[in-house]
C-alpha cells in the first residue's frame, strides 16, 4: 500500500493540486493542515523545505507539487 504524507498550509494551492493529484490517483494520505508557524518552522527544517506542500512516501521526501508530477511519471 501507499502511504502518502501530505503537510499542507491554508490557502495554498499547491498544497490543494498536491491533494487533488493524490484522490485523482485514488491514493489514500494523511493531510496534516500546520496552522501554527512554529510547526510549519518545525517540519520545514526536518525536511529542509521552505515551501509547501511537503509531501512524504513511507516517511521519504519527494518534495512539493511538481517533485510529485515527477514521482509520479517515473514511479508509476
Amino acid at each position: 500500500m501507499l502511504e502518502f504524507t501530505l503537510y499542507a498550509i491554508p490557502d495554498c494551492p499547491y498544497c490543494d493540486k498536491a491533494k487533488q493529484l493524490l484522490e485523482d490517483r485514488n491514493i489514500s494520505y494523511e493531510y496534516i493542515v500546520l496552522r501554527d508557524i512554529q510547526k510549519r518552522k518545525e517540519i520545514g527544517t526536518r525536511y529542509n523545505m521552505k515551501t509547501a506542500p511537503i509531501i512524504l512516501h513511507n516517511n521519504n521526501l519527494v518534495g512539493g507539487y511538481t517533485e510529485l508530477k515527477t514521482y509520479f511519471s517515473q514511479n508509476f
